[in-house]
């Protein structure tokens, strides 16, 4: 066994969602953010095929999403694959990844489903380390400004020209 001293104090996290009256699930296939979802009182789903690797089911996660957005006002997916193809310094299959959840996507998108994207760092896939560079984001069906392209369906957050600043976790939760 291990005998700590002084470990510290149990404390309950604050939690804006469930603040707001929000019924939120996760679905993952990672034990740290399955404990995170459980520690903030989240609802969880987990099968089988979720996995925190590369080779998670991605249609099972958004066919779950789907079926949980029935009772839940917001669900978290939580998709690994990304992050450890750049550790791996491996960018063609974190391409390769990211081309595979975009098109794992398409029955959210197809139900009307407000879809935001974005992740908790970078990892640089030459270097196979996290950077201090600015974390990309999507968002998907909100009234934003036109971009460059003409698109205001979806726009990047930290995009090259900067057209949209960074928002607070307040701000965005309230466009939700």
């Amino acid at each position: 066994g291990i005998l700590t001293r002084g470990a510290g104090a149990w404390f309950r996290p604050e939690n804006v969602l469930l603040e707001l009256g929000l019924r939120v699930a996760v679905v993952t296939g990672c034990n740290t953010v399955l404990g995170l979802a459980r520690l903030f009182d989240f609802d969880t789903l987990v099968e089988p095929g979720f996995t925190a690797s590369v080779d998670t089911d991605l249609g099972g996660k958004v066919a779950a999403t789907l079926r949980a957005l029935a009772t839940h006002d917001l669900v978290y997916v939580h998709v690994k694959g990304p992050d450890l193809c750049g550790h791996d310094r491996l960018p063609l299959a974190k391409r390769d990844f990211l081309e595979r959840l975009d098109l794992a996507l398409a029955p959210l998108l197809a139900a009307g489903t407000i879809v935001a994207l974005t992740s908790d760092h970078t990892t640089d896939s030459n270097l196979g380390w996290h950077t201090a560079d600015p974390v990309p984001s999507l968002r998907d069906r909100f009234e934003l400004p036109v971009g460059p392209d003409g698109s205001a369906a979806v726009y990047v957050v930290g995009h090259s020209l900067g057209a949209l600043a960074r928002s607070a976790r307040e701000a965005v939760i309230e466009e939700l």
